[in-house]
């Protein structure tokens, strides 16, 4: 009984525990409520369980790993292999995915449904991103975009002229705030809440989601609803990455990521439905905008940035899929 007792000890000293032969680092920079992680966490339990537990997917969500542009960075040196970001940050790495920064591309939610699921559209993604070192895996939602404000409510784009709105850094957001009338302002997104409150700047432009869960509406009351942008997300991981994979671990992890947006985007549409109640239960007063002003605003901005062949077929095939 003793030499069983010690042999079974030596089995368990001995025998290592059970480890994935690989391991995926994803970060993003929302909580561990919001919708991009649990999207994230879809993505991981999928990949998991379809590998049998050889592949494991590590997440760092509320940007433990840096903000967006110090994650895709590293997706390029090979310290992160993948991660959730705005479009508008990576068309810094990738100028051609501009035309998902536009104003007012997308109708409705189901027709940026319609599009991402769009072969010709994903074809010329995956390439023209390919080309850059990168993969996108799937392509969350962002939510549809509206204006806050701290100093008063607004009702039509004239109210817009001469505030200080902050914006993503992103050259076209800058130029449609401007046709917009405001003076845009892209500071850093982890600096609004104190900027709202020191009136740094008089408001933002945000969704239903990050105004409620990032709390904005402590320090800016006023929303004004218009949707001047439905905002993709990438989930971008590393193209060398990816092809260093086995091949049937590559068609897991693209199956997926796939699965995974589409679960996202429906979650994120519920979610900005319960956090406008929330908005409104915590005392934010709402207005609503005509956005016929704004998409005719808007024109100037399309003139400006999307000129080539490649851009406007690929304008062309977004606004067919619906």
């Amino acid at each position: 009984m003793k030499k069983l007792l010690l042999a079974a000890l030596a089995v368990c000293i001995s025998a290592p525990a059970f480890a994935a032969d690989i391991t995926l680092k994803a970060g993003h920079d929302n909580t561990v409520k919001m919708p991009y992680h649990l999207g994230m966490v879809h993505f991981k339990k999928a990949v998991e369980s379809r590998t049998n537990g050889k592949v494991e997917v590590k997440i760092y969500p509320n940007s433990q790993l840096g903000n967006e542009m110090d994650m895709i960075k590293g997706i390029l040196t090979g310290s992160l292999d993948m991660c959730v970001t705005s479009s508008s940050k990576l068309v810094n790495f990738i100028p051609e995915i501009k035309i998902f920064t536009m104003p007012f591309l997308f109708d409705t939610p189901d027709h940026l449904d319609a599009a991402l699921s769009s072969d010709k559209v994903n074809g010329v993604l995956s390439k023209i991103a390919g080309s850059k070192g990168f993969r996108v895996v799937g392509a969350f939602s962002a939510g549809v975009r509206h204006v806050l404000n701290s100093q008063k409510p607004l009702f039509s784009m004239a109210d817009l002229k001469g505030l200080k709105i902050r914006v993503m850094g992103n050259p076209v957001h800058v130029a449609a705030f401007r046709a917009f009338g405001a003076n845009p302002s892209p500071i850093a997104y982890n600096e609004l809440y104190g900027a709202l409150q020191t009136k740094v700047v008089d408001g933002a432009e945000a969704a239903n989601t990050n105004y409620y869960g990032k709390k904005f509406y402590e320090v800016a009351g006023y929303w004004a609803q218009v949707g001047w942008l439905n905002i993709m997300a990438p989930v971008i991981m590393s193209e060398k990455k990816l092809k260093s994979l086995p091949a049937d671990i590559q068609k897991i992890v693209l199956q997926a990521g796939l699965e995974a947006a589409e679960y996202q985007r429906a979650l994120y549409i519920q979610a900005d439905k319960e956090n406008f109640w929330k908005l409104l239960a915590n005392g934010v007063k709402v207005t609503y905008m005509d956005p016929a002003p704004f998409r005719e605003a808007s024109k100037s901005v399309y003139a400006e940035f999307l000129k080539s062949d490649l851009e406007k077929n690929l304008l062309a095939a977004i606004k067919a899929a619906k």
